[in-house]
């Protein structure tokens, strides 16, 4: 991946590196090394086309005569034309490629020698200049062809020129044997170079193969990936956005590119960064009641260049989930070492209450102590309950849930257990499903506890609704949410930093435990139990308190399975 400029790979969809793209690159890339083999051929035979060209354009000229004096210019017209003729001739084959490409090496290569020899025999003292031509031809034979063949046109030219000396007085054997073993070095150097560049096509596109399968490997796994990724340039620009990303940071096509000026929490961590490396960003959320996100920076390119800047974004929720395991097993410990230690003196202290009630000298005035006794004792019973209910709670069995049946059917059943009409509960949707990933349990005993409070806090007159259940999506089709409102006074702002906190309670009877025990139920299921302020319910706009569970994203839970 470069980090220079503005250049960034495009990750915007999963790619199959085992598929198409690859089996395109593979065909393209054996198209280009098939060009590429008919390609110097092509050149060889622009380099005849000139030359059979040129000495066809010098017969024509009027200073042929003085150049070629007493010498009989109709055999080398003849030739040169003919040589012309088969060059053009050459480009056709070439372009539809037939007959084969080793067939069409030896024909050029042969019409290349008896051509050159002809012309250096009909040439007179020229001949000698012209034969040197034939290193060419058997030079660009063997960068063309095999070794074997190179060394059959090398011999197939000196047994031209040894001919040709044969039969012309004017030529020197020895100038013959000079030219045959330059033909023969010729054709060893050229076929050795060859044999070399090949290997190194070889090479590189082995390399370029590989280079490819890991960039479409690499885009794979970032885009699958659970952790966001976010790649910026230098002006702070995104250049990389992965699915996960668009999915924590909640952003469509249209808005990734200004991912980072509509969430001004992230802004801020990734300025305060870049002024200082050695800065720990904090963990931000999206929105209210979404799920934290964890922020690590980091800088690319070298470190005196501003290259651009590498963000990882990772959900807490699998965090804290795990961190609230590690809890619940440490109280789980703590609970059963001292239950019975408090169990015990617990069961004294209430049997001896009840004695003393039953006691026929104890004063009238005394009797309302001992009521004081029994109501506390049941009050810290109650709270060991709790603490060992909490510690001791099975592993979660989360299920695929309707939310829209789901309350329907818990509506009924807390009206009748409550013995309140079915109007005292209003249920409410946005006509659309609403499917969470949750244990059924767990998410009844916090709906419950929910509307135990609003039904103890929140009561309305008669002939008003005391509780309600709205069903919704915050924004987005894969985040539904439950809204549990009253019309109550609602909670005090003093109070709201400690209502979630164990032990907490307004009520003389109440063990504290019952909000602090929903929120670590959500908890468990990926899910964010919060309070909204009265105006942000649904079914709280008069006031009142609304409680918000805000279900977790279940595309991405079915991503991670």
């Amino acid at each position: 991946m470069s980090t220079n400029g503005n250049h960034w790979p495009c990750i915007d969809s999963p790619i199959d590196y085992s598929g198409p793209d690859r089996r395109h690159a593979q065909s393209r890339g054996g198209q280009d090394s098939s060009n590429n083999t008919w390609r110097p051929l092509q050149l060889l035979n622009l380099y005849r086309l000139l030359i059979s060209g040129g000495l066809s354009a010098l017969f024509f000229a009027e200073s042929y005569h003085s150049l070629f004096n007493g010498i009989n210019p109709a055999p080398l017209v003849v030739i040169s034309f003919g040589y012309l003729l088969c060059s053009l001739c050459y480009v056709i084959t070439i372009k539809y490629k037939k007959p084969r490409f080793s067939r069409q090496v030896s024909l050029h290569i042969v019409t290349d020698i008896i051509a050159i020899t002809l012309l250096a025999h009909f040439a007179g003292d020229f001949g000698n200049d012209i034969a040197v031509l034939l290193a060419v031809a058997v030079a660009g034979g063997s960068v063309l062809s095999t070794g074997r063949n190179a060394l059959f046109f090398a011999a197939l030219a000196s047994f031209a020129v040894l001919l040709d000396t044969f039969y012309s007085p004017t030529v020197s054997y020895t100038h013959a044997g000079i030219l045959g073993i330059t033909f023969f070095a010729a054709a060893m150097l050229a076929t050795y170079l060859a044999q070399r560049i090949r290997n190194s096509e070889r090479l590189a596109e082995q390399r370029g193969s590989d280079l490819l399968t890991m960039e479409q490997l690499t885009r794979y796994v970032i885009q699958r990936m659970q952790t966001g990724v976010l790649v910026l340039d230098s002006n702070n620009q995104p250049q990389l956005v992965n699915q996960a990303t668009r999915e924590l940071l909640s952003l469509d096509e249209n808005s990734a590119v200004q991912c980072i000026d509509m969430h001004p929490d992230l802004k801020r961590e990734l300025l305060r960064w870049q002024q200082d490396r050695q800065y720990q960003p904090s963990s931000i959320q999206v929105q209210q009641g979404s799920c934290e996100l964890t922020l690590r920076f980091a800088h690319l390119g070298r470190k005196e260049e501003k290259a651009g800047t590498l963000i990882f974004l990772e959900d807490n929720t699998a965090l804290v989930q795990q961190a609230q395991q590690l809890k619940l097993a440490s109280l789980g410990r703590l609970t059963a070492s001292i239950a019975h230690e408090i169990r015990n003196p617990l069961g004294a202290i209430s049997h001896a209450g009840q004695l003393l009630a039953e006691s026929a000298d104890i004063h009238n005035n005394d009797q309302r102590l001992t009521e004081i006794i029994s109501q506390q004792s049941k009050r810290l019973d109650k709270i060991v309950d709790n603490v060992m209910q909490l510690s001791q709670r099975k592993a979660t069995h989360s299920e695929i849930i309707d939310l829209v049946t789901w309350v329907q059917q818990f509506k009924i059943e807390f009206c009748q257990n409550m013995n309140l009409v079915e109007s005292s509960i209003l249920v409410t949707n946005d006509k659309t499903p609403c499917i969470a990933n949750f244990d059924p349990s767990h998410l009844h005993q916090v709906v419950w506890n929910l509307c135990t409070n609003a039904l103890r806090h929140g009561q309305a007159d008669s002939d008003k609704v005391s509780i309600g259940l709205s069903l919704h999506h915050d924004g987005r089709d894969y985040l539904p949410v439950l809204d549990v409102t009253d019309q109550g006074p609602g909670i005090d702002k003093p109070m709201l930093d400690k209502i979630f906190e164990p032990f907490f309670t307004t009520n003389s009877s109440g063990t504290g435990l019952g909000l602090y025990i929903a929120r670590e139920l959500c908890a468990n299921n990926q899910a964010r139990l919060h309070y909204l302020p009265a105006a942000s319910g649904v079914q709280s706009k008069n006031g009142g308190a609304c409680f918000r569970i805000s279900f977790a994203d279940t595309r991405r839970q079915h991503q991670a399975a």
